[in-house]
Order: structure tokens, then C-alpha cells, then sequence
């Protein structure tokens, strides 16, 4: 007899993918039993195992043919939901055949969604755990899905959600949103979360201003370039007055030197590290990047879902420069708990230069922003605490509709 029942994870991403969405999973199933959980995934590509067993780790490949961007987009969805979709879902179902969970934990994304519905009607015996860390029908979804089938995606998901065993959402904007449309409240706001250690970290760090070369860090994907340009238009400024060098270090899986704002004099794109490397260059560094779309261009984005690098720069108790939209989730947060310094939307290039030459010329406040990063590492980001409700969401005994 078991006490915990065993899972399915179905989601786009492998287990061990440096990102935010899978580090985010990987915090709330730490403690789970690993001979108890399995995983079904998109990712196809050659990754190290070490969250799970490597037979434990299921994959399908979605063909680079059948992936649309803007050329050819109607003809490449087309061929996806006739071709591959089946496919998908034939092997989805031998894995739950063979794995033959309790429980399925699914992170609907993209394909994933067409895929999933049509294995479920035969698979309602087990208990359904849905996870959202972002609409389906966000900017990028629409780029590459075209806008009908992304809300057709997305209103299959508002239709799913009433019917799962649990419900996490990675903002508590989108658990309210998604109460609004389906009438169910999510039973779990868990965003990527500080560690208890990272914590105690935070408490008690002390802050050493840099004397000489001013370290920015930015982790993760640019989703906001535009945003992105007239910051680094800002700092090009900035880099004349202050007086001393300027480095902007970025970190991830995906190259950024492309890029119309990428200036490779000060610069510098540095891949994936491992955890305790990017941990060490976070806690030496100045000052973390965190944008959203200032203009509020993608607001199915900028509303409700929260980059997973506002935590991991709260982790290692670094001071942020947050630049966002008034209706952004970050400047909710800004306003709440000011880690750092907030630039807001404004377009005004002078306002901007003004305020970061004070920020980098001048003593900040660390006491007050160390004050509010642990208010928020506690009461927003408490990785702890969501790891322990969503475990029990899982043990929950199934429910049948």
C-alpha cells in the first residue's frame, strides 16, 4: 500500500530544462516520491538526466517541420493537428497504459492542448491536477498558432479547468481572471519560490555597492525587446556619465547577440551555468534586469503571468531595475515590495537616465529593499509553503465527477 498515489507529469518541457517553468515544478515536486512520478514531454533534445530516472522520462518529438512562425503558419498548424496530433495522442495513451498513474498533472501549453483532449475522455478514472503558468492565447501563441486556433486552445482549457481534481495558477491575477470565466477558484498561487536557505540568505546579506565595474545580470528570455531597446538606449547614456564601466551579462538557453539592442562593447551572452554557478554570479553581481512590455503589448502576458527571474534575483537578495506597465504583474509587486528600483513606463529617455545614474552613482537603500525582499520571499514567494498545499493536492483522494 502506498501513501502517495502515482503521477504523470504532462507538460512541453523536460523535467531538467534550465527554465522557469520547469524550475518551478521541479521546487513543488522536490520532496514527492520519484519512484511514485513519471513524465511525458515535447522535448526532444539530448538533456542530462537528474530530477528523474532517465526510463522515467517520457518523450515525444513535435517535427521542427511542423513548428509555424509567421511563413507558412496555416499550412504547418494544419498539417500539426491532422499528422502529428494523433500520433502524439496514440503514445500519450501507451504511456498512461504503461506508467497507469492515479493522478495526470497537466501544464497545458501550445499542441499539448488538442493532444490531451483527446485522451481524456478515456482517462477520467484518474485524478486531473492542472498547472497554468501562462494563457494559451498570449502574443506569442498568436504569432505562432494564429489568433482563432489560440483561443480555441485557451476556451478548451477554461473548459477543462472546472472539471480538475486541483487548480495552480502562477499568479493569484490569473487564479482570479479564471475564477471570473469558469466560476472555480484555483486552490494554489505558486509563482517560482525562494528556498527556506536562500531565505536566511536574504536576511541577512550584506550589501557591498560596487566601487568599480557596475555588473547587470538579465536571466532567462528577452520577452519584452522593445522594452529592452529604449533601456539600453537609457544606459548608453548612463555609461558616458557615471564614469565607470557598465556590464551587462546574459544568462540562458537562448542566444541573444541577434538582437537590434545587443551592444557586444559591453555585452556579454554567457549560456546556461548550473544552479550553484548562476547562484554565485547573483550574489556578486550589482543589479538584476526584470522587464515587461511597458506598453502593455501583450497583455495576456504582462497581466497574469510572473518571469520566474524577479524570484530568482529575490533569492540571492539582488537588487532589481524593474521596467513595466502600471497594469504589469511586476508592478503590482513593485508597488507592494520595492526590491529595488522601478522605472515604470515612462518613455521620457531623460527620466530614466536621471534615475539610474542616481542608483548607480549613489548609496541605495539596501536596509529597506533586504526589508521588503524578505516580505515578499514570505508572503508571495514562500517555496516551502506551496511545495507542502500542493503535495497534499496530490494525495487528495480521487474525485470523481
Amino acid at each position: 500500500m502506498h501513501d502517495v498515489p502515482k503521477l504523470l507529469v504532462i507538460a512541453c518541457f523536460h523535467p531538467d530544462r534550465p527554465h522557469g517553468g520547469a524550475h518551478v515544478m521541479r521546487q513543488l515536486l522536490r520532496d514527492y516520491p520519484k519512484d511514485r512520478l513519471a513524465w511525458w514531454c515535447l522535448d526532444a533534445n539530448a538533456i542530462p538526466a537528474g530530477f528523474l530516472p532517465r526510463e522515467q522520462v517520457y518523450r515525444m518529438r513535435l517535427p521542427l517541420a511542423f513548428v509555424a512562425r509567421e511563413k507558412y503558419r496555416w499550412l504547418k498548424n494544419s498539417l500539426a493537428e491532422r499528422l502529428w496530433v494523433p500520433v502524439a495522442a496514440r503514445q500519450l495513451t501507451a504511456v498512461l497504459d504503461h506508467w497507469d498513474p492515479e493522478g495526470v498533472v497537466f501544464l497545458p501549453q501550445a499542441w499539448l492542448v488538442p493532444v490531451f483532449l483527446r485522451i481524456w475522455s478515456a482517462q477520467k478514472h484518474r485524478s486531473l491536477h492542472l498547472v497554468l503558468h501562462d494563457f494559451l492565447d498570449h502574443a506569442g501563441c498568436r504569432r505562432s498558432l494564429g489568433s482563432a486556433r489560440a483561443s480555441c486552445f485557451m476556451h478548451s482549457v477554461e473548459g477543462l479547468y472546472p472539471l480538475a481534481q486541483s487548480r495552480t495558477t502562477i499568479s493569484r491575477a490569473m487564479a482570479d481572471e479564471l475564477q471570473h470565466v469558469t466560476g472555480c477558484a484555483a486552490e494554489l498561487i505558486a509563482p517560482c519560490g525562494v528556498e527556506p536557505d536562500e531565505l536566511s540568505y536574504v536576511r541577512t546579506r550584506r550589501y557591498e555597492p560596487a566601487q568599480g565595474e557596475i555588473s547587470l545580470v538579465y536571466t532567462g528570455t528577452v520577452t519584452a525587446p522593445a522594452t529592452m531597446l529604449r533601456l539600453v538606449q537609457a544606459l548608453e547614456q548612463v555609461r558616458v556619465l557615471v564614469g565607470r564601466p557598465i556590464v551587462l551579462r546574459f544568462y540562458g538557453g537562448l542566444p541573444v547577440q541577434h538582437h537590434n539592442w545587443f551592444r557586444a562593447a559591453w555585452m556579454r551572452f554567457e549560456g546556461t551555468p548550473s544552479d550553484a554557478q548562476l547562484r554565485d554570479v547573483l550574489r556578486s553581481a550589482c543589479f538584476g534586469l526584470c522587464l515587461m512590455n511597458d506598453d502593455l503589448s501583450n497583455p495576456r502576458y504582462d497581466r497574469y503571468s510572473i518571469p520566474c527571474k524577479f524570484t530568482t534575483y529575490l533569492a540571492a537578495g539582488l537588487p532589481m531595475i524593474v521596467v513595466g506597465h502600471p497594469a504589469t504583474t511586476l508592478a503590482g509587486i513593485m508597488r507592494k515590495y520595492p526590491t529595488g528600483l522601478w522605472l515604470g513606463h515612462s518613455h521620457n529617455m531623460t527620466t530614466w537616465v536621471e534615475q539610474l545614474v542616481q542608483w548607480f552613482n549613489g548609496s541605495i537603500p539596501y536596509a529597506a529593499i533586504q526589508a521588503a525582499m524578505v516580505r515578499a520571499a514570505k508572503n508571495e514567494f514562500d517555496a516551502e509553503r506551496n511545495r507542502k498545499i500542493f503535495n497534499n493536492l496530490l494525495s487528495t483522494p480521487v474525485r470523481h465527477s
